[in-house]
């Protein structure tokens, strides 16, 4: 992650953890799981790791 993009990247995690897992995220939320993600993708989390995500906020007080 890093640079351009970045908000498309945590609003997208975060629509990801509400049809997938029913959890209303707040891009807080979205940060965690991008932030996640792009840590497997980098081969430092692996299939038997487990790790907390953390939403700190509610999704719907972001939606206008």
């Amino acid at each position: 992650m890093g640079g351009g993009g970045a908000d498309e990247l945590l609003g997208a995690a975060a629509r990801d953890l509400q049809t997938l897992e029913g959890i209303d995220a707040a891009p807080e939320g979205g940060a965690s799981l991008a932030g996640a993600i792009e840590l497997k993708a980098r081969g430092m989390l692996h299939p038997d790791d487990r790790i907390v995500i953390f939403n700190t906020g509610a999704g719907w007080l972001y939606r206008a």
